[in-house]
């Protein structure tokens, strides 16, 4: 759910490219990696990227982090309160991504921080733009 209590499932971005991030707040490899994640959502939303960030922190700890942060955060994130989907994803470390192509096949996936704004992932998202659902 995200913090207003909207369910998101993947299921309602079939035939988008999405990148799931999956972080904490305590994390600080997590934190410097939220402003490149936020310039991946902004540089490529036009091109049908969805980005969801999935924590398992509380609300309250998220708004908090955003206010601390100083980078505006306008993608979703998502509060997995049973910590659900990093165990049904097998989450062994923060941060970790997946990107899922339109079919919503995961296509890459990462442990650890990456500049998500970079030339590599600007070609990873240029592919999965032409791929077909």
């Amino acid at each position: 759910t995200d913090p207003q209590g909207q369910i998101h499932s993947l299921a309602q971005y079939r035939g988008q490219a999405v990148l799931i991030n999956f972080w904490t707040t305590w994390c600080p490899p997590c934190l410097a990696e939220m402003p490149t994640l936020e310039a991946a959502w902004q540089g490529d939303r036009v091109g049908g990227l969805v980005v969801l960030a999935v924590t398992g922190d509380h609300e309250d700890t998220v708004q908090a982090f955003r206010l601390r942060l100083g980078t505006k955060l306008s993608f979703p994130i998502l509060i997995d309160r049973q910590a659900k989907a990093v165990r049904d994803w097998s989450i062994k470390g923060l941060p970790t991504t997946f990107i899922l192509g339109r079919a919503g096949k995961v296509r890459w996936q990462t442990l650890g921080p990456q500049d998500l704004s970079g030339e590599t992932m600007r070609e990873i998202f240029e592919t999965l733009s032409a791929e077909r659902a």
